[in-house]
């Protein structure tokens, strides 16, 4: 009887940890399982944000911020990029220049052609970044500072392209020329909307 029951009891103990065994390894699989759909429903989340919710960069404050210039001084402005979208964006390419003309017309702005003068930098929502950029040789005292003619498309510009890209790859422009005006030292936006927007 006692051997009957010995051999029970171990028939009953293997019996345990096997089933033991097997249950660990369900529970194993049903775990890894779970925590796969849940990451693929995070990601899937994350992808359909961003799908819905996008970086835009726009140019602001653009103005020449010395108030008292000395003849002689560098002209050079300076400026403000904003990412005023929701999800973060890559600047990827860009150009900006300063630019006098006489004539009344204007000028395309530039391909920045694999060249990124801003710098390859990441905005994220809500984030700016102050720069200045000068004007070649420019200096106060010069004609071109002093003759400000108050027609349209005629005197200096401040331009510029910004390419740039979402968490996706996809690429957006934003093009700026703007038109300084002497007696608030600002730049301001010409009324053309093929050489001022943002994607």
């Amino acid at each position: 009887i006692v051997v009957f029951f010995d051999d029970r009891e171990k028939a009953i103990t293997a019996f345990s940890t096997f089933t033991i065994a097997i249950f660990t390894i369900v529970l194993v699989v049903v775990t890894n399982r779970q925590a796969r759909l849940a990451r693929e429903s995070i990601d899937l989340a994350r992808q359909e944000f961003i799908y819905t919710h996008r970086p835009k960069i726009i140019v602001r404050e653009v103005y020449y911020p010395v108030q008292y210039p000395n003849p002689g001084d560098q002209f050079f402005a300076a400026y403000t990029i904003a990412n005023i979208g929701e999800t973060r964006a890559h600047i990827v390419e860009s150009t900006t220049s300063g630019e006098y003309t006489n004539q009344p017309r204007l000028l395309d702005v530039q391909d920045p052609r694999g060249r990124n003068e801003i710098g390859d930098i990441f905005l994220e929502p809500g984030a700016s970044l102050r720069l200045s950029l000068q004007f070649g040789d420019m200096k106060w005292g010069g004609d071109q500072l002093i003759f400000m003619p108050d027609e349209p498309n005629v005197g200096l510009f401040f331009v510029g392209r910004i390419i740039y890209s979402d968490e996706r790859g996809i690429r957006r422009n934003t093009v700026f020329r703007r038109q300084y005006q002497p007696m608030s030292r600002r730049f301001y936006p010409v009324n053309d909307t093929e050489l001022e927007y943002a994607d």
